[in-house]
């Protein structure tokens, strides 16, 4: 009998634990793996530009989710802060949310008193500035992140990335104010090997802005990246990636080999 009540009690006490499962958020990407960098135009030393700054990173992080994955703030009449959060668009409102909240720290931590930067952390971007960065084209940075190994067939890959960019940057630059982001995927090779590749800009840029902002990603690519079994290509306004995986919203970076 005591056996029976122990075996019921297990019982019921793994099913409380799947209900519980069941509503548990899903995992969010873990907070160190973040790429990052400091603009060298100055440092601020004022409080009041400190809080305009937190004002503006805040004001980005509470409305990013409501707002399809990009949104803007400004803070401030005196020492102006800018700052903008990007998320790509296969990242549900959650998670983008929850990237841009994480980043911020982050950012404020690696770049604690410098006028102007900007963090990657998972798939989000997170920049702010003291100057005018809406529909400005930047590049200022790039980072460059190769995904190790290099596949067999280098040239059939690096012609299918290429291919698949094209295309893609023509749709993403197409976009509309809201949105200018494109996937899409291809196979390769004798044995149909699956690719996936995205683009996107941050959507005050204008259709111009964004074709010449992708296609410096494409250039990239190839000088980089050449065989790499994926890779990103990320600026402060535009991203471009490929892998052989399909994108999900647990969607971590490596880690930066290459910035400048």
């Amino acid at each position: 009998m005591e056996m029976k009540s122990t075996m019921s009690f297990l019982f019921l006490l793994q099913a409380l634990i799947n209900v519980v499962s069941a509503f548990k958020p899903p995992p969010i990407p873990p907070e160190d793996i973040n790429v990052y960098r400091c603009r060298n135009t100055g440092n601020y030393t004022s409080t009041n530009y400190k809080n305009n700054l937190i004002s503006a990173l805040s004001a980005v992080a509470k409305n990013i989710g409501a707002h399809g994955g990009f949104y803007q703030s400004s803070a401030g009449t005196t020492e102006q802060v800018n700052a903008v959060a990007l998320c790509p668009s296969y990242l549900n409102s959650f998670f983008c949310e929850s990237c841009v909240n994480k980043s911020i720290p982050l950012l404020q931590k690696n770049c604690p008193n410098q006028k102007e930067g900007v963090t990657w952390v998972a798939s989000c971007m997170v920049r702010y500035s003291d100057r005018k960065i809406s529909g400005v084209l930047d590049d200022w940075v790039w980072v460059h992140l190769p995904k190790d190994p290099i596949v067999a067939k280098v040239r059939e890959l690096d012609q299918a990335v290429s291919d698949l960019a094209s295309r893609l940057q023509t749709q993403a630059a197409g976009g509309t104010s809201l949105k200018k982001f494109a996937s899409g995927n291809t196979t390769y090779g004798m044995e149909k090997v699956d690719l996936y590749a995205a683009m996107q800009c941050t959507p005050d840029l204008s259709k111009e802005q964004c074709t010449k902002c992708l296609f410096s990603t494409m250039l990239t690519v190839h000088s980089c990246c050449s065989g790499k079994l994926g890779a990103r290509m990320l600026s402060p306004n535009c991203y471009f990636r490929y892998d052989h995986d399909q994108f999900d919203n647990i969607d971590v970076l490596p880690r930066a080999t290459s910035i400048r």
